[in-house]
């Protein structure tokens, strides 16, 4: 973070980062409902074309189209979720780390990461504005910053009122790293993650965060519910 760059504004920045990171993979996810939903829906015009079918396939169609819609619909406000993520919004601490695994896993995979977590089924909860944009960020830095293969790794542990994730980053066998060697940074998608990113959206998320050499402990408060229960859109 420079010097004259408040820290609301290091911590936007960071947040554009994560997700221009992630982009791919959520540009993804929203597509495969709709793709489906339009191929359903051209066999059932194309039936329709040739005179009315039998009911029970008409059914069937219309049903499949259905479960398609309301997956389209749940992927589209899981998305705007990321965009823009309501200040109270809460989150199961395994469900959440879990979800961020699954965004980046395949990207990281590809660049020789293997990645994996350790968390208890727990009620515990967490702001998901604060656990989704750090512990992202936390583990694309762990993989940007040495170009070398290995195991990233996000450990929990929980006591009454916070979580702390371990997040460690293990080189593969005896890979060497090579600052020289630039080949890796074209599996990049966007800029990488550095530090100062990490800890502006550790500050913004009000959580304590260590920084070391392959390591990063951050601590996230448990999340109490203080608003009203919302009915989710069919």
């Amino acid at each position: 973070m420079h010097a004259d760059e408040p820290p609301g504004q290091a911590a936007e920045a960071a947040r554009y980062a994560v997700l221009r990171r992630i982009g791919p993979t959520l540009r993804h996810d929203l597509i495969v409902n709709l793709q489906a939903i339009g191929m359903m829906t051209e066999v059932a015009t194309a039936r329709l074309d040739r005179g009315i079918p039998p009911l029970a396939d008409l059914q069937h169609l219309l049903s499949r189209i259905q479960r398609g819609t309301r997956g389209a619909i749940a992927d589209s406000l899981r998305a705007a979720s990321w965009l823009a993520p309501p200040e109270d919004d809460r989150i199961g601490l395994r469900e959440g780390v879990l979800e961020c695994l699954a965004l980046v896993r395949s990207g990281l995979e590809f660049r020789g990461y293997s990645v994996q977590a350790d968390v208890e089924q727990t009620d515990f909860e967490v702001s998901s504005a604060s656990l989704r944009p750090l512990l992202l960020a936390g583990l694309l830095h762990l993989a940007d910053c040495e170009r070398a293969p290995g195991a990233l790794t996000v450990i929990a542990q929980l006591d009454p009122g916070h979580a702390t994730l371990l997040l460690t980053r293990t080189p593969a066998g005896s890979a060497v790293p090579s600052d020289a060697d630039d080949s890796g940074d074209a599996a990049i998608a966007y800029r990488p993650l550095q530090a100062q990113d990490v800890q502006a959206l550790a500050q913004g998320g009000r959580a304590d965060l260590q920084l070391q050499d392959r390591r990063i402990l951050m601590r996230l408060q448990r999340l109490v519910p203080t608003s009203p229960l919302q009915i989710a859109p069919l």
